[in-house]
């Protein structure tokens, strides 16, 4: 599988300030970007390259804290920028 991990071409922060975190052992690639609950303004993105025309799974993870937001929307757009799907997360 392709991994697009924080700190990677294709990832990048679009607004909002995030906090960073490293322990090699709880975090994927050792590492991790979070926000706490907020006002739902602030954007991360991971772009992926290369990709042939298909049907993909795309995962994400965290670690579940009463501090994270219960209504976290994700978004996916083509390299177009059409909307493909979105769907809300609760953390």
């Amino acid at each position: 599988g392709l991994l697009v991990d924080n700190g990677v071409p294709g990832f990048r922060i679009v607004s909002g300030n995030f906090l960073y975190a490293s322990n090699k052992s709880q975090y994927v690639d050792g590492d991790v970007q979070y926000r706490r609950a907020g006002s739902g303004a602030n954007v991360l993105d991971w772009a992926f390259s290369g990709l042939l025309p298909g049907v993909y799974d795309v995962s994400a993870t965290w670690f579940a804290h009463s501090n994270l937001a219960t209504n976290t929307p994700f978004t996916a757009l083509s390299g177009g920028g059409a909307l493909l799907a979105t769907t809300t997360v609760n953390q």
